[in-house]
């Protein structure tokens, strides 16, 4: 049973047994994420790489590889790959103090993310020295507060680079382009933040997964129809499969009730 050699054991020493497998677990998450770095600096190698000639790039390849490995999506992948890569190149002092199981994976997670706009090398060596100074006391901090601790040292050093972030975020829009009405399709473009970007890219991962095996459509195109579904409000995407055994092939199309065509008329004709 779950948790059996547990059962006799003291409060004070099972609290000090979650301590020390959080400082364990922290450290094999450092040794992975500098794993995952060395990783991410080999796919960023100069061109003289005779594999920079392949067609699917370095990066690509890379997070294909740990998102086997790690069992995740390839979008968490190439996440885990620039954290490696920042705490290697931008952050080693942070990374230090992680490898030491002093902070989580989930706070480092953070800690890139907030500080990833800092371009001088200068500044992000003070940067990185002033949150591995605080990081310690971070850890009990709600996710704003967190944030809020990270931009204060940002801003401390780099103003700029919160300038370059509000900057981006002013200019996040999304634009339709003109229906073509002989092909049936318009563009779409635009720029999300990050953080939406993420929710909306997971959420067509997916819808545009979510068919079976035998649908003939592309995954473009089925990331194209999981953006349509979405739209119109859609829990699932129906398969093009045309089996009768497939649930999804005779799942209702949400866009076919979205849609309200309105016919005018002269009175004969109504008549």
């Amino acid at each position: 049973m779950f948790g059996s050699e547990f059962r006799s054991v003291e409060e004070a020493d099972l609290v000090a047994e979650i301590q020390a497998c959080t400082r364990a677990e922290a450290q094999a998450a450092a040794r992975r994420l500098a794993a995952a770095g060395e990783l991410a600096a080999r796919a960023t190698e100069p061109e003289d790489d005779e594999r920079q000639k392949w067609l699917v790039d370095l990066w690509a390849c890379a997070a294909a590889e740990v998102s086997a490995a790690m069992g995740i999506s390839h979008h968490r992948a190439k996440q885990q790959l620039a954290i490696g890569l920042a705490l290697r190149e931008r952050l080693p002092k942070v990374a230090a103090l992680f490898s030491t199981g002093a902070i989580s994976a989930a706070l480092v997670s953070t800690i890139t993310w907030r500080t990833h706009l800092v371009i001088s090398a200068e500044l992000a060596a003070r940067i990185d020295a002033a949150i591995a100074e605080h990081a310690r006391g971070w850890g009990a901090l709600s996710q704003q507060r967190l944030e809020l601790a990270i931009d204060a040292i940002v801003e401390t050093h780099d103003p700029d680079a919160r300038r370059r972030f509000h900057e981006a975020a002013r200019n996040c829009d999304v634009q339709i382009g003109k229906p073509d009405d002989a092909t049936g399709t318009a563009s779409v473009y635009g720029r999300l933040t990050a953080p939406d970007a993420a929710l909306l890219h997971q959420r067509i991962l997916e819808l545009s997964t979510s068919v079976c095996d035998a649908d003939p459509r592309s995954a473009g195109q089925r990331r194209a129809a999981a953006l349509g579904a979405i739209a119109a409000g859609a829990e699932q995407l129906a398969c093009h499969c045309n089996s009768p055994h497939c649930p999804r092939a005779s799942a209702p199309d949400p866009r076919a009730t979205a849609i309200v065509i309105h016919a005018i008329t002269t009175t004969p004709t109504t008549a």
